[in-house]
């Protein structure tokens, strides 16, 4: 399995776990990753989290040939740039943003963000295993 095919899959997996729950708890989820942003020590940790995540994923698919080992390398550059740099340099206006986003959505649009996760994240595992 290549590198780009085992991203895809964990990716996947890790977009079903982390989203799917909004299909049948919203509330509670939507709580739980509020808890996350609480503080602004916890918003810079969680940029640190990004960014050596997808530095890492930059860095294992950087050499693979193929469009999509490209793509991934490129968003994986763009998670490390825009949005780890943000909530680490401002960690307090990313808190406010990121609380408010998920304070605007309602019960039913959550439910249908966790399905379509669910469906978006089976599609990045089958497609992982298939290359």
């Amino acid at each position: 399995m290549s590198a780009t095919a085992l991203i895809l899959v964990i990716v996947g997996l890790s977009l079903m776990l982390s989203r799917g729950p909004l299909l049948v708890a919203p509330v509670k989820t939507r709580d739980t990753y509020l808890r996350l942003f609480e503080t602004e020590r916890r918003m810079r940790v969680l940029g640190l989290v990004f960014g050596a995540i997808s530095a890492l994923v930059a860095w294992s698919v950087w050499e693979e040939p193929g469009t999509t080992a490209q793509v991934i390398a490129y968003f994986a550059l763009f998670i490390l740039v825009l949005p780890a740099g943000s909530m680490i340099l401002f960690p307090g206006p990313m808190q406010k943003l990121a609380t408010n986003i998920w304070n605007a959505f309602g019960e039913k649009t959550m439910r249908v963000m966790g399905l379509l996760s669910l469906a978006f994240g089976a599609w990045l595992v089958y497609f992982g295993l298939g290359l």
